[in-house]
């Protein structure tokens, strides 16, 4: 089930109030006394934010408004609700919020309300309300523009626009103190570090002074040789040619120690990939994605790459005794699930493995995990698992499934019955249909309950004997759909959910869906159908593929290019499994066993083309807690 923390007993919360005030010189008046420097609401509320403890905060502050009135219950709510997101129960953020009479509020407290509804709404994965949002007040607070600056860098951000993500963190960078600039100033060289030199400098056409200043570090990063001292020195002379840029005092420092722990790149690396068989197509697919990030990489250094036929496993020992003995530092590869699993299993490799495929835990269960062997993969399963935790956010809890027959359409099933069902939601029924066929009517009928519905109809005929008016009418236990199909049966399948009066019901789906070119006419039969792709699909047009890489899969085209992207980022990410990667396959992060997280962005058709809707949340699990769980308010 959700993991929420609720403080849902008054008594609970007043004996930890109690703890926080004792010793404070200042004691409450009562709870409906208006706030004042100093006085008790503000040293408890403090207090708990430092404790980390948000949401103890908003249960304080929503106990005190039960016995408030005007302007202070008012006050109390809001400031209860921004605690709620941070608690990351942006539901109840928004529920409370939903009881608050915005217009009988003061200008600063109407934005900050719609400030924090967009923060909610961002925190569930819907970035639009936050690109909407009106500029603040001039009288805005200090931390309400902070706020409001943070969410539209982030929702910049997912929705691709990175320069204006960067422009919002750099405007941010002034409103923070020494020890939060040091973040989002790190957060500031992550994104630049992510732009190729073209976007770079068309990024510092017609931008300020300070931009221009963050983009001249980035390409002293870029082309310092990593040596402590000389990056240091080539640091300190940024530094004195922007003397009117303020950063944080330990930036350099910081910069430093980050390429020392972290900036080592292999001079040699083997990649292994098939060269013939059924996975020779997959393989010079990845081969021309590794490429592309190969050629548009400007470092000043750059390692070696030698590629391997890793065709047949047989000769597998000889080609890793081949690798020992060519001063090879790292692996990337193999690309068959079979061939990583002989990786895995070899006790002799002694050097980093990045493998371009995912062991399942049970082909791993019989072996210690190797020292640096991390696995990046597309897994269908994962998608599965998104599409149920977008659904569950969007508040859906009875659901139907259609997939195909077949191993394919069995993987996603499973996968998402089993997350639906630790989630807590309710699987109605579920119907596979034959993958060649162009009439997907019977299935659909039979998952409606429009078989049974026509049925009854035919016994009240014979009863009756005389014709009757008749529409079918479709079961209405149902709140969403998840279906599982490729381009082709997603452009019959969502047609015949309208034709069968189900055109109200939303559907979601994996990024099978989408054949990753925009063409409005073939897909227009897709609109309003949700679903979860990779980044580098849903925010290219599709076309500005290189004329070399054209003809294969794009999407292990993208793999190929995270892969080699992220092999300067490795060590970082294994040192702090909080970090994540913005890659063209999706928001990368990596889990104790080094095997890469893939977070999905959310588009629904519109007009016959995908609009960004933001990334999928991630829903944390544990099996104590209740996904019903609420806030009291």
């Amino acid at each position: 089930m959700l993991t929420t923390h609720p403080c849902r007993h008054t008594g609970a919360i007043m004996a930890l109030i109690a703890v926080l005030l004792s010793g404070c010189a200042s004691t409450p008046t009562g709870p409906s006394d208006s706030r004042h420097a100093g006085g008790a609401e503000d040293i408890v509320v403090q207090r708990l934010l430092q404790q980390n403890q948000p949401l103890a905060a908003a249960n304080y502050l929503l106990h005190l408004a039960h016995t408030s009135a005007g302007d202070i219950q008012q006050r109390q709510r809001l400031e209860a609700a921004d605690y709620l997101v941070r608690a990351a129960q942006p539901s109840e953020a928004l529920r409370l919020l939903s009881q608050i009479n915005a217009n009988g509020l003061m200008p600063t407290q109407q934005f900050t309300h719609s400030l924090t509804q967009a923060e909610a709404q961002f925190a569930l994965g819907r970035i639009d309300y936050a690109l909407v949002l009106p500029s603040p007040p001039q009288n805005a607070p200090r931390r309400v523009n902070a706020r409001y600056h943070r969410l539209l860098a982030d929702a910049f951000h997912d929705a691709g626009n990175f320069g204006d993500s960067v422009l919002q963190r750099i405007t941010l960078d002034a409103l923070l103190d020494d020890e939060r600039r040091l973040g989002n100033e790190r957060q500031v060289i992550d994104i630049l570090g992510q732009l190729s030199p073209h976007m770079l400098a068309a990024l510092a056409d017609h931008a300020s002074t300070d931009v221009r200043a963050w983009i001249a570090l980035q390409h002293t990063l870029d082309n310092t040789p990593q040596n402590d001292q000389q990056l240091r020195g080539q640091l300190q002379q940024w530094q004195s040619q922007h003397p009117d840029l303020k950063i944080a005092a330990d930036l350099i420092e910081a910069l430093v120690a980050d390429t020392r722990l972290f900036g080592r790149i292999p001079n040699k690396i083997a990649i292994m990939l098939p060269q013939s068989g059924r996975y020779a197509n997959a393989a010079n697919a990845i081969r021309a994605g590794i490429l592309q990030a190969y050629y548009t990489d400007g470092s000043a250094t750059k390692p070696q790459l030698t590629f391997t036929d890793s065709t047949d496993l047989t000769t597998l020992p000889q080609v890793l005794a081949d690798i020992r003995a060519g001063d090879i530092e790292m692996i990337l590869g193999p690309l068959q699930k079979q061939a990583v699993q002989i990786l895995y299993q070899n006790a002799e490799l002694s050097i980093p493995v990045l493998a371009l495929n995912r062991l399942e835990d049970a082909d791993t269960n019989d072996f210690l995990q190797p020292k640096s062997f991390f696995q990046l993969g597309l897994s269908p399963e994962d998608e599965a698992i998104q599409a149920a935790d977008r659904a569950w956010l969007d508040g859906q809890r009875r659901m139907l499934l259609l997939v195909p027959q077949g191993a394919w359409g069995k993987r996603l099933r499973v996968a998402f019955a089993r997350r639906w069902e630790m989630l807590g939601g309710i699987q109605l029924e579920v119907q596979e249909y034959p993958p060649t066929s162009n009439d997907f009517g019977p299935q659909i009928k039979r998952l409606l309950n429009i078989d049974q519905s026509t049925q009854r109809r035919r016994t009240l005929v014979r009863t009756l004997g005389e014709k009757l008016s008749f529409e079918p009418r479709r079961r209405q236990d149902v709140d969403a759909v998840f279906i599982a199909a490729h381009p082709r049966q997603a452009r019959l399948i969502r047609p015949q959910f309208k034709f069968h009066h189900a055109s109200s019901l939303p559907l979601y789906a994996t990024s099978h869906v989408y054949a990753g070119i925009r063409d409005a006419d073939k897909d227009r039969d897709l609109n309003d159908l949700m679903f979860c792709d990779m980044p580098r699909l849903l925010r290219t047009d599709g076309n500005q593929t290189p004329p070399e890489s054209r003809g294969f899969n794009p999407r292990l085209i993208a793999l190929g290019k995270d892969a080699y992207q992220l092999i300067p980022r490795l060590a970082r990410l294994q040192h702090d499994p909080e970090r994540t990667v913005e890659g063209a396959t999706g928001r990368l992060s990596l889990d104790r066993h080094d095997r890469f997280q893939r977070q999905m962005i959310w588009a629904r058709f519109e007009r016959g083309v995908p609009v960004i809707k933001g990334y999928s949340p991630t829903i944390e699990i544990n099996a104590e807690s209740e996904a019903t769980a609420r806030v009291d308010f």
